[in-house]
């Protein structure tokens, strides 16, 4: 059986065709209507790493690392990421199942820097658990990274 990424999977996962009666629909990944960032933007740091003793999807070659998010103000929040390696992050709603990918997927769309840094967007509600997966575009990557969150408050990383 042929390897796949987990990026390669939730570009499948998301790009899947449903079939109901005669319709098809195609579902792609939502872009955040709203661009503009208040004023003041609360920052929210969290950094850990991946290492050879990280989880990996059954069947990828890629590390990843969940972050649990707490959110204390609904709004729109960018998440962002800063390290050596070619992060890829994807955000979901309750729990992250590495089993079913799709199940709670609710974004993936990622803005890439000339040094492979993730910046991802997403409305956010107050009361909802997140988590923000965090892997690598590539196989078997190692190493720190530090995930930064701008919003209109304060989220608890854990």
């Amino acid at each position: 059986m042929a390897s796949l990424s987990i990026f390669s999977a939730i570009f499948i996962v998301l790009s899947l065709a449903v079939c109901s009666s005669s319709k098809v629909t195609t579902f792609y990944p939502t872009v955040p209507t709203t661009t503009k960032f208040p004023s003041i933007s609360v920052l929210s740091n969290y950094s850990n790493e991946l290492t050879k003793n990280s989880p990996k999807v059954p069947g990828a070659t890629e590390y990843y690392h969940t972050i649990n998010i707490i959110v204390k103000k609904s709004g729109l929040y960018t998440f962002t990421s800063q390290s050596n390696l070619n992060t890829f992050g994807v955000l979901f709603m309750d729990r992250f199942d590495p089993l079913n990918i799709g199940l709670y997927l609710i974004s993936s769309v990622n803005l890439f820097d000339d040094n492979h840094q993730f910046k991802l967007s997403h409305n956010l509600k107050e009361g909802t658990p997140y988590v923000l997966l965090i892997t690598t575009t590539s196989a078997y990557q190692t190493g720190n990274f530090t995930i930064i969150a701008s919003g209109p408050d304060h989220l608890q990383l854990f």
